[in-house]
């Protein structure tokens, strides 16, 4: 009985270890020996998971999926306050605001990679006639709409409104964990704009702020970069290094990147210098009170891309700017209300829309909210913008909403002669939003309304802000224009209210896995 026993251990381990062969030529090929552990993580039991898939790399551990869906609706009602002016069209339709699949690779000995790509994603392409009206279509993602062709009210010009950079691509990066710091070499947001910096899934309001979007958002007004006014392009993503840590109650972070938002493979010869951001923040608890304060800074050698310099042939030629950013904040939260609090300034150099003045904007964010409930949130925000008269067109602060073209940028383009403009600056703007957010399925699933009241003013009054021939400003006119009267090109009327109201409703259904 022993050496029939015996004989039959004998029989399952030679079946055992001809498994085990057959594991390392199939699973790993390249990988001589992988570790035990290695061959468990790859191989889980099919009985009880239904499921096997293999890695190329036999060192990784885990492998996490996520995803994000939000799918929008958006009425936008654009109402300019200048007597006799049409005003633009209303924005009414569905959207997917976002729709990201996430992969994260845990290879243990504390190196992780990160891929996220939002197939939502689109290099939008603003297309405006000869009498301003404004068309887009898109050349990639899912929210496409049909290029015009041969449009009966005039010809077309296009200009790029891309905030990715890369189609589909959200954020890219390899991370390695070492005695309490976060070291990061890829694509991702820098430290700056404590609201930009709240992830989208978790957004108390559906959309972020007039001040947050100017500081951070891209200029949308030329693919050149060489018009006067718009964002500043400082904030956002971009590629570069990247280190984040706490010690104690104190949390820092700091990054070397391009100095241009985005993950294009080569730079330009103007903006091919490297910016810097850091930041440092504490945290701690009072009396059930969670209370952070901290502060987010940068700078950027060539940050400012509408910087033209009059040289010895009277000629009007490119020179970048420097950009300093500053973004003091704090945020609490206690017995269900939260509060985030911020104000955000900049030195542009030439940030003035004479392409000559430096410009120094302010922004302010103020968000409270309270939880009524388990599911049920009030959310309301304050906002205010001073470019300093630099000028924000309506669509670089407001997602999908469309410009006004009273007192607009003539783009003259190549061998195309008709005036095409790009939309009015305004110098101030400040908003209102009041809505709801109601969690379901541990918060998983969040449906958000909410109305919002934007006013912008100090319009720039010239007849035209300036001519653009080749992607070259020809002549801009001095900062003057915001405050001073001028006659209407369309009406002969003068501008005495230069303002523009915009009536925001916007909804979400969200989930997240």
């Amino acid at each position: 009985m022993k050496k029939k026993t015996l004989k039959f251990l004998l029989t399952l381990a030679s079946v055992a270890a001809m498994s085990a062969n057959y594991a390392v030529d199939v699973i790993y090929p390249g990988c001589p020996i992988p570790p035990q552990e290695c061959v468990c993580d790859v191989l889980p039991d099919i009985y009880n998971y239904g499921v096997m898939f293999g890695t190329v790399g036999c060192e990784t551990k885990k492998i996490i999926f996520s995803g994000l869906i939000q799918t929008d609706y958006q009425f936008i009602v654009v109402d300019d306050r200048v007597p006799d002016i049409a005003d633009p069209s209303e924005v009414n339709n569905f959207l997917m605001r976002r729709v990201r699949f996430g992969v994260e690779a845990d290879l243990g000995n504390n190196w992780r990679g990160v891929i996220v790509t939002d197939f939502a994603g689109k290099e939008t392409q603003n297309v405006y006639t000869s009498n301003g009206d404004r068309r887009s279509f898109s050349t990639g993602g899912i929210n496409n709409s049909p290029v015009l062709a041969n449009p009966a009210n005039g010809p077309l010009t296009m200009t790029t409104d891309n905030k990715h950079g890369i189609f589909g691509l959200y954020k890219a990066y390899i991370e390695y964990y070492c005695a309490g710091n976060f070291f990061r070499a890829g694509y991702k947001k820098v430290n700056f704009v404590r609201e930009e910096n709240v992830e989208d899934y978790d957004l108390k309001t559906i959309e972020r702020s007039i001040a947050t979007e100017f500081f951070n958002g891209t200029n949308a007004s030329s693919s050149s970069n060489v018009t006067s006014g718009g964002p500043l392009d400082f904030g956002e993503r971009h590629v570069g290094l990247f280190v984040d840590g706490m010690y104690k109650n104190f949390g820092y972070g700091a990054a070397l990147v391009n100095g241009y938002i985005g993950a294009k493979a080569c730079s330009d010869p103007w903006d091919n210098e490297l910016g810097i951001y850091g930041n440092l923040y504490y945290v701690n608890e009072f009396n059930c009170m969670d209370v952070e304060i901290g502060v987010n800074g940068g700078f950027q050698p060539k940050g400012n891309g509408d910087a033209l310099q009059f040289n010895a042939f009277s000629l009007w030629g490119l020179k970048r700017g420097s950009i300093w950013a500053v973004n003091p904040y704090i945020t609490v939260n206690w017995n269900g209300w939260s509060l985030l609090a911020e104000i955000i300034g900049a030195k542009v150099q030439h940030g003035a829309v004479d392409g000559i003045t430096d410009a120094k904007p302010i922004g302010l964010n103020v968000i409270p909210t309270y939880m009524w409930n388990d599911c049920f949130e009030l959310v309301f925000r304050a906002s205010y913008l001073d470019t300093d008269y630099r000028g924000v067109r309506i669509s670089n602060v407001v997602p999908c909403a469309p410009d006004t073209f009273d007192l607009a940028t003539i783009n003259v383009g190549e061998g195309n002669f008709d005036a095409i403009p790009c939309g009015d600056l305004y110098n101030k703007a400040n908003a209102w939003y009041v809505g709801f957010n109601y969690y379901m399925m541990n918060r998983a699933v969040k449906f958000s309304a909410g109305y919002e009241f934007i006013r912008f003013k100090d319009r720039h009054s010239g007849a035209y802000q300036n001519l653009i021939y080749k992607g070259i400003l020809v002549f801009p006119l001095s900062t003057d224009g915001f405050t001073t009267p001028k006659v209407s090109s369309v009406t002969g009327q003068q501008f005495q209210n230069n303002k523009t109201y915009n009536h925001i409703f916007r909804a979400r259904l969200q989930l997240v896995f």
